[in-house]
């Protein structure tokens, strides 16, 4: 999935008046710890997204968790804590379903 692909979802699904700046600087700390954690890249080594083509490193398979952690953050920064919580219990069981992915099929 690309940046731009992310972002039209998200503002579709959630509609917000955030700017796309710093649904950016989500997607980058999200990607960031999907690298350092899950696919065990030195942070000196992180590629994170700085524009609209750049391709994200979770597979659309799993891509629902970038969707479910920019709408949690949406809601958090809204002040409407109840959605934040149940979006972020359902962001955190994405990314571990992608982690035990990512574990299965490690060489």
């Amino acid at each position: 999935m690309t940046v731009e692909k992310l972002l039209e979802l998200t503002d579709s699904a959630r509609p917000n008046e955030l700017c796309d700046d710093v649904k950016l600087r989500w997607i980058g700390d999200l990607e960031g710890r999907v690298q350092c954690e899950l696919h065990k890249t030195s942070p000196d080594n992180v590629k994170l997204p700085v524009g609209g083509d750049d391709i994200l490193t979770v597979p659309d398979a799993y891509a629902e968790l970038y969707l479910l952690y920019l709408t949690a953050m949406i809601e958090f920064t809204a002040g409407n804590y109840a959605a934040y919580s149940t979006v972020n219990r359902e962001f955190e069981t994405a990314f571990a379903r992608y982690a035990r992915q990512v574990i299965r099929t490690r060489k």
